[in-house]
């Protein structure tokens, strides 16, 4: 069908604020309408409660008409996805220039659905995509439940959610949860049960603001700030001391992304909540980032707290390892295996020891373990 390029409008369910359009996504679909015409990949529906089809009558052509206080209008049309196309098409073609795309009747859940789809293929589920997709279906399907007060009064649509009675009706009508969001998303594999749990906690997190959680473009990141600041705050509350507050939440969470901006090239500097609890400790306390020197120890101190938790790691995969050695009741490892592995032994002491002075430690056994190693 034949619309107008001024007529086409976003999917009522996306939030165009928060879901940035990619200017390289544009540019690249500019330059391919350019060069072979657009290509109808978007579809869209008329919209509903301002624009219908009227059927021909009598001399007067039928088609779309939109209505505002029942005077006729131009029809809007909205589309369910293609949101990137829609802004290519906007500057590579005039408000008053026809495109032929497909018009569907759409209902609102297929609106849902069709954009938490698109969100999942296009967007790799960023935090921020996740939280506005689980907060869209979220409120269209607390919406929904609204209009039914007895079960015996919902309809398929509604059943279809595992709703199958009015103590569940009853329940869902409080807040749908996790579940029920699940399945009317189409389940797994699709999407996970973790994934909608995980921005549900973001939408009411008490702790940290959404704005904060948003912050942080790798998933693993926003998690560990949110339970980072909740460690925190238990361990003030504790010691009866004043809190962080849940407004403060999202300019530490700036400041913290620009850290771990710049120090990318350090090994799995945002991979722990013990590293980003660090990072949020010294936000609070004031640390001046444009102090250089006090900069580098900061960096240092996350190394530190990096270094000594691989440490452990390895401290207790050697003791387990010594525990079968014991049941087994052996003494001694030989072979070139073994060999390799008192070098590698030898070499770690050493480091060891030259890192223990920094730390106000010393080892005296290194002598010792290279003679024997030696006869």
């Amino acid at each position: 069908m034949e619309i107008q390029v001024k007529n086409l409008k976003p999917n009522p369910y996306r939030d165009m604020e928060r879901y940035v359009i990619r200017d390289e996504k544009v540019l690249r679909l500019k330059q391919s309408m350019e060069q072979t015409g657009f290509w109808d990949n978007i579809l869209a529906r008329p919209k509903p409660g301002h624009t219908e089809w009227i059927e021909p009558y009598e001399e007067e052509g039928g088609g779309y008409f939109g209505t505002v206080n029942e005077d006729v209008t131009d029809p809007i049309f909205e589309i369910a996805y293609g949101h990137h196309r829609l802004e290519a098409l906007k500057q590579v073609y005039k408000p008053n220039d026809l495109i032929d795309i497909p018009v569907k009747e759409l209902d609102d859940a297929i609106m849902v659905k069709i954009m938490a789809n698109e969100n999942r293929e296009e967007w790799n589920m960023s935090t921020i995509i996740l939280n506005e997709t689980v907060r869209a279906a979220r409120d269209f399907l607390d919406g929904e439940l609204k209009k039914y007060e007895t079960w015996d009064s919902t309809n398929k649509f509604i059943s279809s959610l595992g709703i199958d009675n009015q103590a569940s009706l009853g329940a869902a009508k409080k807040g749908v949860g996790q579940f029920t969001i699940l399945k009317f998303l189409g389940g797994e594999p699709l999407w996970r049960q973790g994934q909608i749990q995980e921005a549900l906690v973001n939408l009411g997190e008490e702790d940290i603001t959404r704005t904060a959680s948003e912050v942080f473009e790798k998933r693993s990141d926003s998690r560990n700030f949110r339970r980072g600041v909740k460690s925190i705050n238990k361990q003030k509350e504790e010691k009866g001391e004043e809190t962080i507050s849940k407004e403060k939440t999202d300019e530490i969470a700036h400041n913290i992304k620009q850290r771990i901006e710049k120090s990318r090239g350090v090994p799995k500097i945002s991979e722990t909540k013990t590293t980003m609890e660090t990072m949020i400790q010294q936000e609070i306390e004031d640390i001046n980032p444009n102090d250089e020197y006090q900069a580098k120890i900061n960096d240092f101190n996350i190394e530190l707290k990096q270094i000594l938790e691989q440490i452990d790691r390895i401290t207790s995969k050697i003791s387990t390892f010594n525990g079968k050695l014991d049941k087994e009741k052996i003494e001694t490892l030989k072979g070139i295996q073994s060999i390799f592995g008192a070098n590698s032994l030898i070499d770690l002491f050493k480091t060891i020891n030259r890192f223990s002075q920094y730390l106000g430690l010393t080892f005296n056994g290194l002598n010792n373990i290279k003679e024997e190693n030696n006869e």
